[in-house]
């Protein structure tokens, strides 16, 4: 009687050979065979398969070897099942694995593709798709022009670790960034929050905040080109002006900028402010939450020249949607920076008034303004806060008299304009933009002794 055929000789069906004639096949298990897609098989396959002999007949040499279910399922679990007279082996690969094995066109460009089509170093490539301008002009159009007719496409993640690179190498002695001041002043309003975070956040990525004033260069924009260029600035973050709203001669600077707030009307520099609606969109819920049904704005034309009309958008957009009663008119007040209660004490009292009288006839719950003088004049007044009037400061940047109203993270605002300035350098991009892009910074509110 002929012994039972084992692991390593099973018959394959229907061979020539004969059910009884053992056949030499590969043992049960193995796996390391190669076929003509040796892919990593854990790419694509939930589990690792082993690989099995041929299967035999239903009972045919030992128990566990035929085509039963112990076998197929240690081999391949409840997914496959075995099937008489069939060899059981690792199923067909997906198809696109297949075709990025077989079709080398499918494989993403690189830098050196371009390179050798432009007949170029790789770095070379790299400097002008960066716009580099250590590499001529007509050099990095027509390398441009190559890489987008082959359609070349960057990959984020290797830019982002290039850029990380390149920034930690920037030492703060070699990477400075002039802090323009343009008549505005290091203590006027909340600029020294602006310069605060910007200085912080700089010196966080390794750079230095230069502080320059316009008159140390006795007003000269040529001169100040000189001086940045001597200096070797690459990044210039311009204040907002008090006392100008236009600066054409920064057209002409070729360095990375942006500056803050909406003062600088033009040139078109890439800017971090204040969300001013969002601000007073979330001033006016608040009060209405508190119980407010009478609320007022008040502010000046040089304000609104200044900031925009965003803030008063919401407010007046709001307004339409309440009831005829507790509708308020917005005042505009004859204020103007350029004088105050010292200098021309007739103008201020005719400010003054001009607020009481518009107290007296709108007749409202609380007073929503971007300027403090307002809360003065309701002190001097002996209006009692918040009992008879309320308050809010939309632009709150001390808490010293604990006023309620809406904090605008100006140190935020200064590392985001940062923020824009590091971006251009690790772009190697300058001069003005052809379309400017404005980061706006939402706001936080400030609960104080002034509302309800």
């Amino acid at each position: 009687m002929p012994a039972a055929p084992t692991g390593h000789d099973i018959p394959a069906p229907g061979s020539a050979r004969g059910v009884g004639t053992p056949k030499r096949t590969r043992p049960v298990g193995r796996t390391n065979e190669r076929s003509p897609w040796h892919i990593d098989r854990r790419l694509w396959h939930p589990f690792r398969v082993r690989t099995v002999g041929w299967c035999a007949k239903p009972g045919a040499g030992r128990p566990g070897l035929g085509c039963h279910a112990p076998l197929g399922q240690q081999a391949f679990g409840k997914k496959f099942q075995n099937v008489e007279g069939c060899r059981i082996d690792r199923p067909s690969p997906p198809m696109h694995l297949v075709a990025m094995q077989s079709n080398q066109s499918l494989r993403p460009l690189t830098m050196r593709d371009v390179a050798e089509k432009a007949g170029v170093n790789p770095s070379t490539v790299s400097r002008a798709l960066r716009d580099d301008a250590n590499v001529s002009k007509k050099r990095r159009e027509e390398i441009q022009r190559i890489a987008q007719e082959m359609g070349y496409r960057p990959n984020p993640f290797v830019q982002a670790f290039t850029a990380h690179v390149r920034g930690y190498r920037r030492l703060p002695t070699h990477a400075p960034i002039a802090l323009l001041d343009t008549g505005t002043g290091s203590d006027a309003g909340h600029t020294h929050l602006y310069i605060e975070g910007a200085r912080n956040h700089a010196h966080s990525l390794g750079y230095t905040l230069e502080p320059l004033h316009i008159q140390s260069v006795k007003g000269s924009f040529d001169r100040l080109k000189d001086v940045l260029f001597a200096r070797g600035i690459q990044g210039l973050l311009v204040l907002p002006p008090s006392d100008r709203k236009s600066m054409p001669d920064l057209t002409g600077f070729p360095l990375a900028m942006a500056t803050i707030d909406y003062s600088l009307k033009e040139p078109h520099l890439h800017r971090a402010t204040p969300c001013y609606f969002q601000n007073m969109e979330m001033a006016l819920q608040i009060c209405a939450k508190k119980g407010y049904r009478r609320i007022g704005l008040c502010t000046y034309r040089e304000e609104i020249d200044r900031i925009g009309m965003h803030g008063m958008g919401a407010f007046c957009g709001w307004r339409d949607l309440q009831t005829t009663e507790e509708c308020v008119n917005v005042h505009y007040s004859d204020y103007s920076s350029e004088f105050d209660e010292r200098d021309d004490p007739a103008k201020w009292d005719h400010c003054r008034g001009q607020f009481y009288a518009w107290l007296d006839n709108e007749k409202p719950d609380v007073v929503l303004a971007n300027s403090l003088f307002f809360y003065e004049w309701l002190e001097e007044r002996g209006t009692r806060m918040p009992e008879e009037i309320g308050f809010v400061h939309l632009e709150v940047n001390t808490r010293e008299k604990a006023v309620s109203g809406v904090d605008q993270n100006h140190r935020k605002i200064g590392a985001v304009a940062i923020d824009l300035i590091i971006s251009q350098l690790q772009k190697n991009v300058s001069g003005v933009p052809d379309s400017m892009q404005t980061v706006l910074v939402y706001g936080d509110w400030v609960e104080g002794n002034t509302t309800r």
